[in-house]
């Protein structure tokens, strides 16, 4: 999966799910998307929202900087912990 996750292939990355025997709702419900939206992906449409693609892959639980994206201070920030200021 990771040669997917690498170029951000987000259909690669389901259809790599779909063979170890995720449906694509329990991809939707991970991933915080509609199953037709899934299917769609699925079948080529492509993700290029930057705020999806990383929604996508903390749903996974696949870290963001396999995929080249960098980390936001407000997001992926572990909870509780601080952060920097200004």
């Amino acid at each position: 999966m990771l040669p997917f996750v690498a170029r951000r292939d987000i259909g690669g990355i389901y259809r790599v799910l779909q063979t170890h025997g995720y449906t694509q709702q329990q991809i939707a419900t991970l991933t915080g998307q509609s199953q037709p939206e899934v299917s769609a992906i699925i079948h080529g449409r492509q993700v290029m929202a930057y705020d999806v693609i990383e929604r996508v892959l903390d749903g996974l639980g696949v870290p963001r900087g396999l995929a080249g994206l960098a980390y936001h201070p407000h997001h992926g920030a572990t909870p509780g912990a601080a952060t920097p200021g200004p």
